[in-house]
């Protein structure tokens, strides 16, 4: 994996941007050529003959300012050698196994991006937070809960940042009817040890450039803010409490976190239409179930238990 000072010049350039908003170059062609490769990665830029000006400010990501906002944990007690930022990736998820297990990278523009069931995770440059943290397991085992206990954690600590927010099974935040985030795990081997990978999406400042292609509406954290939110601060209070997820994670606490998942579920009185195999159907919520499956009931009655890894659910409404 590269350094990020074997990154290159767009690198350095893009954290000039950051810096300054607006940057000339030596020509008009030379500004063009990095135009159409910040464009590539969906960077919200506008270029003004030899210039580049950003359309919104923003800040790179960095891991001085990260651990400088860290809370003392025994969970990351050395964050400069746990937590590395890569200005492009594949995917975070594919990154963080260079690394042995209990570190944690961030990056700032995935180019192959992905969440649950193989979906597609646009991930444009400087915008959104994406990371991957990976956890080593003792015994190989994964309680079916812990995928929506992580997904409450996140909810947990964003919802400081606004209390609209609300989750959606299994595993995604919604904010005003629209996706602001999303979680992945994933249980693997690195260096021949077990662990779970947790690999996070979270749309946090507006993006100002083309449209993005997505299907589906998104929103973001700051997306009702005058300023924009500061990327580092957001990862800062976000990866310690995921760092320490299986030492918090308690089975005998299911029905708390039973309780606290229904009172932010978004689909409470929405009605669902559920994907599972070729079949689609209609159904209501009733319960998430200790295993973490939804419990539903159809139409006619039929009352029906979902898993996340054989189905997939819309909000009839969106």
């Amino acid at each position: 994996m590269a350094t990020l000072s074997e990154q290159g010049e767009e690198y350095r350039l893009f954290r000039q941007l950051c810096d300054c908003s607006r940057v000339c170059l030596a020509s008009a062609s030379l500004a063009t050529q990095y135009t159409r490769q910040f464009q590539q990665k969906q960077l919200p830029l506008k270029q003004d003959k030899n210039c580049l000006i950003l359309r919104a400010p923003m800040r790179y990501l960095d891991i001085t300012r990260i651990c400088a906002q860290l809370p003392p944990d025994p969970c990351l007690p050395d964050c400069h050698q746990r937590l590395h930022v890569v200005y492009q990736t594949e995917s975070t998820q594919n990154t963080i196994c260079v690394h042995p297990p209990g570190h944690c990278v961030l990056a700032e523009y995935q180019s192959q991006g992905h969440g649950r069931k193989g979906h597609t995770w646009v991930s444009p440059l400087g915008c959104f937070l994406y990371f991957t943290l990976s956890l080593p397991l003792r015994d190989n085992t994964l309680h079916s809960f812990f995928s929506l206990y992580v997904s409450l954690l996140l909810h947990q600590v964003l919802h400081r940042f606004d209390a609209r927010l609300q989750l959606k099974w299994p595993n995604d935040l919604y904010l005003n009817n629209k996706k602001l985030g999303g979680i992945i795990l994933e249980q693997t081997r690195i260096h021949n040890q077990p662990c779970v990978l947790i690999g996070v999406g979270i749309n946090i400042n507006p993006y100002t450039g083309e449209n993005l292609p997505l299907t589906r509406p998104f929103t973001t954290l700051a997306s009702d803010r005058a300023q924009p939110l500061d990327r580092n601060r957001i990862a800062a209070v976000l990866i310690p409490v995921l760092f320490s997820a299986l030492q918090s994670f308690r089975a005998e606490k299911i029905p708390e976190y039973q309780d606290y998942y229904h009172r932010f579920l978004i689909h409470r009185e929405t009605p669902l239409i559920i994907t599972e195999g070729k079949e689609r159907y209609s159904a209501t919520w009733q319960a998430v179930n200790p295993d973490g499956s939804l419990l539903t009931r159809t139409p006619d009655g039929e009352r029906r238990n979902l898993y996340a890894a054989d189905v997939s659910l819309c909000l009839e409404e969106l």
